[in-house]
């Protein structure tokens, strides 16, 4: 239920800074803070791998000079072995290392992913009606596996790199200064086509996310509503309209590709002329006899080993800059004020007697918007009441706000004398048993559904629960009974079966509050017997509250509030109100007009 205006959606933002900000690293690093030791043992792995691969080369050049000049066969064999063993423990080590950064990163990714999931499932429904569900899976999936990326391929690369570069220029400077300056002499040119580079990229990564998003979001969309797409026949309107958006990400990703092929032929290049640069100047050198030819084939190793990470250096830039767009929006989300909040004095207590009480309560969805004005009333204990009025009247609001799924602008709601911004949430939310009009099946069994994986009710509380709402009889003629799988949203149930799925929900909950949400209107006329049957078993004992606008369906309940404009203009049983000949009759007679 979208109700629109109001507070931006905080999906649409993006990053616009060129740099991760500080205060996103300081986020990121209080999730590592736990791992500190194993992310420092890892860290030295690494530190030693970059030490052991600039080993082979310096080899290299003892094996040239000091061996194969001399034909020491026994001094080859030698070297031969340290190659070997070097290359073993570097990869022994590099494994240990990719172990550990890897178990560091799926346990901050879990960490990070089930703060997302436990944060999302206490905000109001406010923030669901402005962010698609599309987006906000986007943000738990896509954009959390970023940040794993990061760490596991972004940052531990980055700082093996720098550790390897370091080591190979030092080793280089104590080999040559001479021949070190000549194979550095195009570094500012390279530092250009970098700061280029990251300019260019940063853009186009930030589009490629963006449109990530709008893809997902349309996708869930149009599977959620595929019953009226078909209905309407709009598949290829809607086809028209998800080609678009993936139009557009082709578009943004072939740009981000298009920058990353160029950048990577550039360092390529400068590296190549590098190397020849080393060759020229250092062959002059060697045939002068101021280089051995050992030094002249370690600089050519040492300065291709320098330039392979910043080639690279595209890739991984990507995958900081993606990190940094999705972090930004997962810390924007986990900053998202939760607008239902408990009292610092909060009751844990769960209401019993189900009195309700409404005292001049406005309520809005969006400031400026007033749906429920002034709205004041009382329901005792055990009372059946049922609200009804037009389409957009308030009904579903007045409902809506009982179990704090919204919060009200002013006034007070009372449950048991209580105020029920006084109840912890969960506490009150126990005492209250909902049924929606189209309610939500989950993936899992009959069982499942009912029991709502609570593991101490039984299997005979369930069939109990199904029996008394007139369920048994459809769920045992299926060949697994109560284990029987439901399809996606209960696709392989009838809507009535659906709903007396509902009922037995809230009947194995057994709470003193009942608020049933249009509970018959979708129903078939046979269905609708069972179920007026049912409600009449579920609501004994138990203050229950309808909503509907078949007014068949309530004329048995002891008071009916007419909702109109936002406020109750009517109040009474079904033959005082028609006796008014106001708003009620009106509503019937339209209804019954025959």
């Amino acid at each position: 239920m979208m109700h629109g205006g109001g507070q931006r959606s905080f999906v649409s933002d993006e990053v616009k800074n060129k740099k991760p900000k500080l205060w996103i690293i300081k986020r990121l690093a209080g999730y590592f803070k736990p791992f500190i030791w194993i992310v420092l043992a890892a860290t030295l792995m690494l530190m030693i791998v970059s030490a052991l691969q600039i080993v082979p080369p310096y080899l290299t050049k003892v094996a040239i000079d000091k061996y194969i000049a001399t034909k020491n066969f026994t001094g080859i064999y030698k070297i031969a072995g340290i190659y070997l063993l070097v290359l073993i423990l570097q990869l022994v080590i590099q494994y240990a290392e990719i172990m550990l950064t890897e178990y560091v990163g799926q346990r901050v990714m879990i960490d990070i992913r089930m703060k997302v999931f436990e944060h999302l499932e206490n905000l109001s429904m406010t923030f669901f009606d402005k962010n698609p569900i599309g987006r906000l899976v986007t943000r738990v999936t896509n954009d959390v596996e970023a940040l794993h990326e990061l760490f596991t391929g972004g940052v531990v690369a980055i700082i093996g790199d720098f550790f390897t570069i370091i080591a190979i220029v030092i080793v280089m400077l104590k080999m040559s200064i001479s021949l070190t300056v000549a194979s550095f002499v195009l570094l500012p040119a390279f530092a250009i086509a970098a700061y280029i580079f990251s300019i260019k990229s940063h853009a186009a990564y930030l589009d490629v996310r963006k449109y990530v998003a709008e893809s997902n979001a349309n996708l869930q969309e149009n599977l959620s509503g595929v019953k009226v797409v078909q209905a309407f026949a709009r598949e290829d309107r809607n086809y028209k309209g998800y080609e678009r958006i993936n139009k557009n990400y082709v578009k943004a990703s072939f740009r981000a590709i298009t920058i990353n092929t160029v950048f990577f032929p550039v360092v390529e290049a400068l590296s190549s002329i590098s190397i020849g640069l080393i060759i020229w100047y250092g062959g002059g050198k060697s045939i002068q006899g101021a280089v051995s030819a050992g030094t002249l084939v370690a600089f050519i190793s040492y300065v291709k080993r320098f330039f392979d990470p910043i080639r690279d250096l595209g890739e991984k830039y990507n995958i900081v800059q993606n990190a940094s767009a999705s972090s930004f929006r997962i810390f924007k989300l986990l900053d998202t004020k939760m607008l239902i909040k408990d009292a610092p004095d909060k009751k844990q207590i769960t209401p019993k007697i189900g009195q309700i009480e409404f005292k001049n309560v406005v309520f809005s969805y969006n400031k400026g918007e007033t749906i429920l004005k002034n709205i004041s009333f009382k329901i005792e204990r055990g009372e059946k009441v049922a609200f009804v009025g037009a389409t957009g009247a308030g009904k579903t609001s007045i409902i809506s706000i009982i179990p704090r799924l919204y919060d009200i602008d002013s006034g007070e709601i009372l449950i048991d004398d209580i105020d029920i911004r006084k109840y912890d949430k969960k506490c009150l939310r126990a005492g209250i048993g909902m049924v929606l009009q189209e309610p939500f099946i989950f993936a899992g069994t009959v069982f499942d559904n009912i029991a709502l994986w609570d593991k101490s009710i039984t299997l005979d509380e369930v069939k109990r629960a199904a029996e008394i709402v007139n369920l048994a009889p459809f769920v045992e003629r299926r060949r697994k009974g109560y284990y029987e799988e439901v399809g996606e949203r209960g696709s392989n149930f009838s809507q009535g079966e659906r709903q007396m799925i509902a009922f037995a929900r809230v009947f194995i909950k057994n709470p003193p509050i009942l608020i049933m949400d249009e509970a018959t209107s979708s129903i078939d006329t046979q269905t609708e017997a069972l179920i007026q049957d049912a409600l009449l078993k579920i609501m004994e004992g138990r203050t229950s509250i309808i909503v509907a606008h078949r007014l068949s369906t309530i004329k048995n309940v002891n008071r009916i509030f007419v909702v109109h404009k936002g406020k109750i203009v009517e109040e009474g049983d079904h033959q005082s109100l028609l006796a008014k000949k106001g708003v009620y009759y009106k509503l019937y007679k339209l209804q019954y007009a025959d």
